[in-house]
């Protein structure tokens, strides 16, 4: 069995203002073996997968560029999120939609092989939760 460390990094996380913004250089990739980053996007209509609103194509390049600084470093990317899982939203039946028959299923493949390979992901998780609310306990 391999023992993984997989950091997680919100691909927003450099936009922000003040404390909570992020740097390059303040993700220790040293110790990882794999880093997850948040979130793609799923086009409702034709399933093109792109970064999340507000994260740049220089951004994901330069969280994909970490494999550059920690040889074997695997990046991924997470699809889906917040958005894919809330009622009404216009993304929230993305899933079902995607899932539904296999010619949508093959669209969505395609898609995300080109999203992959442009960006230099080397894998991807599927985030369809639903968060519930944690049951009430007397």
């Amino acid at each position: 069995m391999r023992e993984l460390v997989i950091g997680y990094v919100e691909g927003w996380a450099f936009t922000r203002r003040g404390c909570a913004q992020r740097t390059l250089d303040a993700i220790r990739v040293d110790s990882l073996t794999h880093l997850y980053i948040s979130f793609g996007y799923i086009t409702p209509s034709t399933f093109e997968i792109y970064p999340m609103h507000g994260v740049t194509d220089a951004n994901v390049l330069a969280l994909t560029g970490l494999k550059e600084r920690a040889p074997g470093l695997k990046v991924w990317i997470a699809l889906g999120g917040w958005s894919f899982s809330d009622d009404d939203t216009d993304t929230q039946a993305v899933w079902g939609d995607l899932a539904s028959t296999p010619g949508k299923r093959q669209i969505f493949i395609s898609q995300l092989e080109k999203f992959m390979i442009y960006y230099g992901f080397d894998g991807e998780i599927f985030v369809p939760v639903r968060v519930w609310p944690e049951p009430h306990r007397d």
